[in-house]
C-alpha cells in the first residue's frame, strides 16, 4: 500500500474520530460532566474539530517531510552505492584485462624469440550482430574488430588496426554457410555459389566501381574455392567453365579491403586458416614479401578473440607450406592452454 493511501486513510479515519469524541464530550452524560455538563454549540464544536484538524495536519506534514527526506537520502545512498560498485567492478574488470594481456604478450614474445621467421603475433577480440539500413529491408552481418595486445620482432615493420568494421550481406553469409554444410553431400551448392557471386563482380568495368560490398563478396568467393582446394587463378584463367574475373578487377578487391582475418573468423572449414596477399605478376605478396598468415578463433574467458601469426617465408621448406603453418599455430595454441588464463 502506498504512502499515499495511508496518509489519506489516516487522515479521513481523524477527521471521523475527532468530531465524534467532541460531539460526545458535549452531548453524553457518561463522560463525568452530569452535574457540570459542557454545553457546546455546533459551531464550537466545529471551531474544536477544525483546530484539531490543522494540528492533526501539520504534525503529519511535517511527518511526512521527514520520511520523505529519509527516502530521498536512502535512494542517494543506494544510488552512490551502486555507483561505487560498478566502478570498482570496472576498475576490477580493468585491472583483470590488463593482467591478462600482459600475460599474453608475455606468452607471445616467448613463443617469438623462439621463431626466427615470425614477424609479429596479434590478438583481435571480435563480435557479430546483425544491422538493417535505413530504408532498406536487406539485412547486414556486422564483424566488429578491436585490437587486444601483440608483439612484433625487432627491425620489422607490422600493421595493426585498433578497431575495423566488416559489413557482410546477411544473405551472403546465410548462402554461404548453407553450400558448406551440405559439401559433404552435394558439391554442386558449393559451385552454385561461385558461380552466383561471381556475376555480381564480372559486371564491373571499371575498378573505379569497386565498394567494399564487392569486396566482401569477393572474399567469400575465395572461401568457397578453398573449400574445393581451389585458388582465385582458377577464376582468373579464361579456360575454365566458371566466369571469367579479370586480373585487373580481382587484384583491385584484394586491395579493397583485407579480408584475411574476417576469412579467419567467417571460415568453419578448419581450425586453422591460411592466407596471403599476392601480386599475380611476381607470385608473391605485393606488400610484404614472403610474408603469410595464419589465424585461429579461441575463447579467452568467454569473450570471442582471433589470433593472427604472421610468418616470413625466407627458406625453401621440407614439408608442405600447410603443415609447416600449422604446426606453428598448434605449438602456439598449447602455450596459452597451458597458462590456465581460461582460453578454450
Amino acid at each position: 500500500m502506498s504512502k499515499i493511501v495511508i496518509n489519506a486513510f489516516i487522515y479521513i479515519a481523524v477527521s471521523l474520530i475527532i468530531p465524534t469524541i467532541a460531539i460526545a464530550l458535549g452531548l453524553n452524560p457518561i463522560f463525568g460532566f452530569n452535574d457540570n455538563k459542557i454545553e457546546m454549540t455546533w459551531a464550537e464544536i466545529i471551531f474544536v474539530c477544525t483546530i484539531f484538524l490543522v494540528i492533526f495536519t501539520g504534525t503529519l506534514f511535517i511527518f511526512n517531510t521527514v520520511i520523505s527526506e529519509k527516502d530521498k537520502n536512502i535512494k542517494e545512498l543506494q544510488t552512490n552505492v551502486a555507483n561505487q560498485y560498478s566502478a570498482f567492478f570496472q576498475k576490477y574488470r580493468d585491472l583483470n584485462q590488463f593482467q591478462t594481456n600482459e600475460l599474453l604478450k608475455g606468452i607471445m614474445s616467448s613463443f617469438l624469440s623462439q621463431k626466427e621467421d615470425i614477424v609479429s603475433i596479434q590478438l583481435y577480440k571480435y563480435r557479430f550482430f546483425n544491422f538493417r539500413k535505413s530504408f532498406s529491408l536487406a539485412k547486414e552481418k556486422i564483424l566488429k574488430l578491436n585490437y587486444s595486445v601483440g608483439v612484433t620482432s625487432e627491425l620489422q615493420n607490422q600493421n595493426a588496426f585498433e578497431q575495423q568494421y566488416f559489413m557482410i550481406p546477411n544473405e551472403l553469409h546465410e548462402k554461404y554457410k548453407r553450400a558448406v554444410e551440405l559439401l559433404p553431400y552435394l558439391d554442386d551448392h558449393i559451385f552454385n555459389f561461385i558461380e552466383e557471386q561471381l556475376s555480381k563482380l564480372t559486371c564491373i568495368t571499371n575498378i573505379k566501381d569497386i565498394t567494399d560490398e564487392h569486396a566482401i563478396i569477393y572474399s567469400y568467393i575465395v572461401m568457397a574455392l578453398q573449400t574445393k582446394n581451389l585458388v582465385i587463378e582458377d577464376i582468373v584463367d579464361e579456360s575454365t567453365q566458371l566466369p571469367v574475373l579479370s586480373n585487373e578487377i580481382s587484384q583491385a578487391l584484394e586491395k579493397r579491403i583485407k579480408t584475411g582475418i574476417l576469412r579467419g573468423i567467417t571460415n568453419n572449414n578448419s581450425d586453422y586458416y591460411m592466407f596471403l596477399y599476392v601480386d599475380r605478376k611476381n607470385g608473391v605478396s605485393s606488400l610484404k614479401e614472403g610474408r603469410v598468415y595464419i589465424t585461429r578463433k579461441i575463447i579467452i574467458k568467454g569473450t570471442p578473440h582471433v589470433f593472427v601469426i604472421t610468418v616470413n617465408i625466407t627458406e625453401e621448406l621440407t614439408v608442405s607450406l600447410e603443415s609447416y603453418l600449422t604446426n606453428i599455430g598448434e605449438k602456439f595454441t598449447e602455450l596459452l592452454v597451458e597458462s590456465n588464463i581460461g582460453i578454450t
